[in-house]
């Protein structure tokens, strides 16, 4: 018959177990503390240890930022900025920021060119009797810096003529008659008249033709409500 485990045998394997156990929950905390912000970085949440929410958007926008007045023509534009609030872990739990953006009147050939090859901008340009209005934000997709606007007799002057894209921002192949956006940062180009896709394989209008974004601008959702346009929303993604 086993002899029975003495008194101290007995004392010291309870304090070898307590003891590794004691050691063991800093690791555990450790862990505890490391997966929650990693787990964020991986798949942003509004509340922590929930893996199964829609990532972090930024909130629903509702706001008037022009009218059909602004667009008295093909190549009009017109420059806005709207309200945009995210969700910011602070004690104020929201960032509100203001967006600039641009209201462009596409030319008619160019919508009547979409209308097989991008079906969703056509249905964009022309639903709701929409005057062939899209909503660009001025973001530029390379860094985050403030592209302008170049059309063929501007409103504003010379000073925003297409030839300045050749001159001012490297692009010699910008055409007089045409319409661009450009950045001064470092010189990207976008021709409004080419349709290009961006990084999730979107099509829209604004291929980049000069400089280092990597894709064409980002698009602001809007609605026609009458004579009205209001911005409702804006693309998810960032700069390069």
């Amino acid at each position: 018959m086993p002899e029975s485990p003495k008194p101290e045998e007995t004392r010291r394997t309870f304090l070898a177990r307590a003891l590794r156990l004691l050691l063991g929950l800093p690791l555990v905390g450790f862990a505890v503390a490391v997966i929650s912000p990693l787990t964020r970085i991986l798949r942003p949440t509004l509340r922590p240890y929930n893996l199964n929410q829609e990532p972090d958007k930024p909130a629903g926008a509702q706001q008037q930022v022009a009218t059909t007045a602004n667009f008295p023509r093909e190549w009009s534009m017109y420059e806005f900025t709207f309200f945009q609030k995210n969700f910011e872990y602070t004690p104020r739990a929201e960032n509100t920021s203001l967006v600039p953006g641009f209201g462009v009147r596409i030319g008619q050939d160019v919508v009547d060119s979409v209308k097989t090859k991008a079906p969703e901008l056509y249905k964009i340009l022309t639903d709701n009797d929409n005057i062939n209005v899209m909503m660009f934000s001025r973001i530029c997709p390379h860094l985050g810096c403030i592209f302008n606007y170049f059309s063929v007799n501007d409103p504003r002057g010379a000073d925003w003529y297409p030839d300045k894209v050749r001159s001012d921002y490297g692009f010699p192949g910008a055409k007089l008659d045409q319409s661009y956006f450009a950045c001064p940062c470092h010189f990207s180009v976008y021709d409004l008249r080419q349709v290009s896709t961006d990084l999730v394989g979107k099509m829209k209008l604004g291929k980049v033709v000069s400089g280092p974004a990597p894709q064409p601008p980002h698009l602001l959702s809007f609605e026609k409500r009458g004579e009205e346009f209001w911005i409702t929303g804006m693309e998810a993604g960032g700069v390069s």
